[in-house]
């Protein structure tokens, strides 16, 4: 897309430091497969104009949410090498899962992680090793645990914006403005009933046009407000 060439991967670096370009869509290694013990996953992503990939279920979740957050402008799987330092002076590696920039320009690194995998005590070491170095070169970095991304009823919620913006010729880049007035406050299906289907209502949500609680159950009578 038209953004790609300014965004597509946050080289984050110091001069100890030797990043590999990134490929065309921006991830700077590939999705590795070993003996069937990962999934290899393509998500369709209307907002970047490309497919997606991902090395996991939950890393497939995790993106299914980048993608319907408004607040979120961009974002890129494997997007740089961080090298980081363990207690005995040894440099190690890191490929983060996710980048993410909001819109107001802020950027996060995203690690995907199964809350049961944390109970390893090694990787809770290397994370913290990790989590040490980001904050060294002043980079955000957070931990997104399997329990957070599949947590009701948001998760719910952004399943169905995603069935309902598969619809062809829906994109939220491409959204014109909601002819309502700024401030006003209408139900769902009143919404619905004034632009025509459920399609074009998280359209306009992803577009940042309207504001829905995804923390609550969507219902006919949730509220939405105009932005």
């Amino acid at each position: 897309g038209a953004n790609r060439a300014s965004t597509s991967s946050p080289v984050v670096a110091d001069h100890h430091e030797v990043v590999p370009l990134p490929g065309q869509d921006g991830r700077v290694r590939r999705v590795i497969t070993r003996s069937g013990r990962r999934h290899r996953i393509k998500f369709p992503s209307k907002k970047l104009g490309r497919m997606v990939h991902c090395e996991s279920l939950v890393e497939e979740a995790a993106a299914r949410h980048f993608e319907y957050d408004p607040g979120i402008d961009f974002y890129q799987e494997q997007p740089t090498v961080i090298h980081y330092y363990l207690d005995d002076g040894s440099v190690r590696k890191y490929c983060p899962d996710f980048m993410l920039r909001r819109r107001d320009g802020s950027q996060v690194f995203i690690e995907v992680k199964t809350q049961k995998s944390l109970m390893d005590a090694k990787l809770v070491e290397k994370l913290a090793a990790i989590a040490l170095r980001m904050k060294e070169l002043d980079i955000e970095f957070k931990i997104w645990t399997d329990e957070d991304i599949y947590k009701e009823p948001r998760d719910s919620n952004v399943k169905r914006i995603h069935e309902a913006l598969r619809t062809k010729g829906v994109n939220p880049r491409f959204t014109p403005n909601i002819d309502l007035e700024k401030g006003l406050t209408v139900t769902f299906s009143a919404l619905r009933e004034h632009l025509g289907s459920d399609s074009l209502i998280f359209m306009h949500y992803v577009a940042g046009h309207i504001d829905i609680d995804l923390n609550e159950p969507i219902t006919d009578k949730t509220l939405i407000y105009i932005l």
